[in-house]
C-alpha cells in the first residue's frame, strides 16, 4: 500500500459531513493584507477520488498540475473506468485544459513531485508505484517491487513522453523532490531526491548498481541526463533514518533538505551530522562551490515521523528555508521556542553562501503559539526577494495580520506572503464550515509563482471549500481545485 503524502489540501471532511461550527469560525476576514487576492478558483473532478499532488508554472505562464484520478475529470478530457491512474495536465494562465496524459499502473502510484524547465518547457513527473507502470504509449520502466519502487517520467512541452525510469530494488524507494538544473552552460539535466530503505538499484552507464543501507532508510540524491541517463548517485545516511523531501537550485549549486533520526554522513563533504533528539531537519549543498551541511533540533523530537520542509531561492540567490518546529531551534540568530506539543512553523532567508553553515540569516519568523498547529509545504520565490509559501493549521492562527479562527477539530490551509525583509504582505485562509471525521492526515497544500508574481494554489477536498468570497462543492469523494492569487 502506498504511503498517503503529498502535494495537495484536504479542508474538509471525509462523508458523511457532520453540522455546522459556530463562530467566530468564519470566513469574512479570510482574506488579509494587500495581495493575495483570488481571481479564480476552479474546481475538476466527479463523484469518484481525484487529487492533485503538485503543482508548476512555465515560463510563458501555464499551469502544470499533477496527481491521481478515478473516474471523470471531464474538464481535462479524462475518463477511467478502473483503476486509479496518475495524471500531468497543462492548464492555461485562466485555468483551461490544454492538454492531459495518464500513467497506468497495475497496483496503484502516487505523483509526489513535479518541476518544469525554464527553457524547454519539458515536464519531470517523480513519485512511486507498485505493479506495471504504464504510460500512455505502452512505454514502462519494468515492474515496481510489491512494497513500492520509485519512478521518474520526463515529457515535453506539448505532453509527450520522452522517457521513463524506475527507481528500485526489492524494498521500498520514492522519489521526492524534483528540479531541473544546468550542469554546464549548455547540459540541463533533472536533479531527483528521494529515500529508500534496503538495496536502491540504478542503471548507470549500461550496468546495474546497488546501493544497501545498513538500517532504517537513506536518502539519496541521483542525476537523471536529458535523455534519461542516470548518474552521480549519492547516499546520505547513516545511522536511524534520513529522507530527502525537498530541492532547489541556486544557479550553481543544489540544495537538499529533509530528515535525520540518527547520525548521517552528508555525501561527498565527508561531515557528519548527529541529531540533538529524535528527529532533525537537515539542509545540505551540493555542488562545484559546496559550502556546507548543517543540522538543526534540539534534544526534542522536532518533528515526528518525518518534518515538513520546504527550500527555494530567490533572485539574488539567496536561500528560502520553512519547517516544522518543536523545542528550541537554533536557526543561526540563537535559540526559538516553540510549543512542545503542537508544532509550530519557521521562515527564514539566508544570504548566498560565503562561509559554512548557510550564509548570513536575512530574517527569521516563527507562525504558530500556543495551542495551535502550523505545518508549511512549500515556499516559492516571487518579485524578486518576495515570498509565497502554503501550510495547513488547526485552531486559531496569527500569520502577521490578525488572527485566522480555524477548523479546530480538522486543518484549514493557510497561504501568506511577505516582503524582502520577511515582514508580512498578504495571507489567505481556505477551509470549511464543516468538521472532519477523516482517518487519513490531510493532504499539504501546493503553490507555484507565475511570471508577473502570480500565486497559483491547487489541492484536494471534500464537501465544501470556501475560497474569498467563493464556495467550491465536491461531487462526492476528493475533487481538486486550482485557484489564482494576484500578486
Amino acid at each position: 500500500m502506498l504511503r498517503v503524502r503529498g502535494l495537495a489540501i484536504l479542508l474538509v471532511a471525509a462523508a458523511p459531513l457532520v453540522g455546522c461550527l459556530e463562530p467566530p469560525y468564519s470566513f469574512a476576514q479570510a482574506q488579509k493584507g494587500a495581495g493575495g487576492i483570488v481571481a479564480w478558483a476552479k474546481r475538476f473532478g466527479d463523484p469518484g477520488e481525484q487529487r492533485v499532488e503538485a503543482i508548476a508554472v512555465t515560463a510563458d505562464g501555464d499551469v502544470v498540475i499533477a496527481g491521481e484520478a478515478l473516474g471523470t475529470v471531464a474538464e481535462l478530457g479524462l475518463s477511467i473506468a478502473a483503476d486509479r491512474v496518475s495524471f500531468v495536465a497543462k492548464l492555461s494562465p485562466a485555468g483551461e485544459a490544454r492538454w492531459a496524459r495518464v500513467f497506468h499502473s497495475s497496483d496503484g502510484s502516487q505523483v509526489r513531485s513535479l518541476a518544469v524547465s525554464p527553457t524547454t518547457g519539458a515536464i519531470a513527473i517523480g513519485g512511486e508505484f507498485t505493479g506495471i507502470l504504464g504510460s500512455e504509449n505502452g512505454s514502462t520502466p519494468g515492474p515496481g517491487d510489491p512494497i513500492g519502487d520509485g519512478f521518474i517520467a520526463l515529457v515535453d512541452a506539448r505532453g509527450e513522453l520522452q522517457w521513463m525510469r524506475r527507481i528500485g530494488g526489492p524494498d521500498h524507494q520514492a522519489v521526492e523532490a524534483l528540479t531541473f538544473w544546468q550542469r554546464t552552460a549548455d547540459h540541463q539535466a533533472v536533479a531527483a531526491v528521494g529515500y529508500f530503505a534496503g538495496p536502491l538499484c540504478l542503471d548507470l552507464a549500461g550496468a546495474q548498481t546497488c546501493f544497501a543501507t545498513p538500517t532504517g532508510s537513506d536518502a539519496f540524491f541521483l542525476n537523471i541526463d536529458a535523455d534519461g541517463q542516470q548518474s552521480d548517485p549519492l547516499v546520505l545516511g547513516g545511522t536511524g533514518d534520513q529522507r530527502a523531501t525537498a530541492l532547489a537550485f541556486d544557479g550553481k549549486n543544489l540544495l537538499v533538505a529533509g530528515t535525520n533520526t540518527g547520525s548521517m554522513t552528508a555525501g561527498l563533504s565527508g561531515v557528519t551530522l548527529a541529531t540533538h533528539g529524535s528527529s532533525d531537519i537537515f539542509l545540505y549543498e551540493l555542488g562545484p562551490d559546496m559550502q556546507y551541511a548543517a543540522g538543526f533540533g534540539d534534544h526534542e523530537p522536532n518533528c515526528y515521523p518525518w518534518c515538513e520542509v520546504a527550500v527555494a531561492v530567490d533572485s539574488q540567490h539567496g536561500v528560502l528555508f520553512t519547517g516544522t518546529i518543536n523545542g528550541t531551534l537554533d536557526l543561526g540568530k540563537g535559540a526559538h521556542f516553540a510549543n512542545p506539543l503542537f508544532p509550530d512553523t519557521f521562515v527564514t532567508r539566508y544570504e548566498p553562501t560565503v562561509a559554512p553553515p548557510p550564509g548570513a540569516l536575512s530574517w527569521l519568523r516563527i507562525l504558530g503559539g500556543p495551542g495551535n498547529e502550523v505545518r508549511p509545504y512549500a515556499i516559492a520565490s516571487r518579485l524578486g526577494t518576495h515570498v509565497a509559501m502554503a501550510g495547513l493549521f488547526r485552531g486559531d492562527f496569527d500569520a502577521g495580520f490578525g488572527v485566522w479562527h480555524g477548523n479546530h477539530a480538522a486543518h484549514d490551509v493557510w497561504l501568506a506572503g511577505f516582503d524582502a525583509g520577511g515582514t508580512p504582505e498578504w495571507g489567505t485562509h481556505l477551509g470549511s464550515d464543516f468538521a472532519a471525521d477523516d482517518p487519513q492526515p490531510p493532504p499539504p497544500p501546493s503553490l507555484a509563482v507565475g511570471p508577473a508574481g502570480e500565486v497559483y494554489a491547487a489541492g484536494s477536498f471534500r464537501g465544501r471549500l470556501h475560497v474569498g468570497n467563493a464556495e467550491l462543492a465536491s461531487a462526492g469523494d476528493y475533487d481538486f481545485f486550482v485557484i489564482k492569487l494576484t500578486p
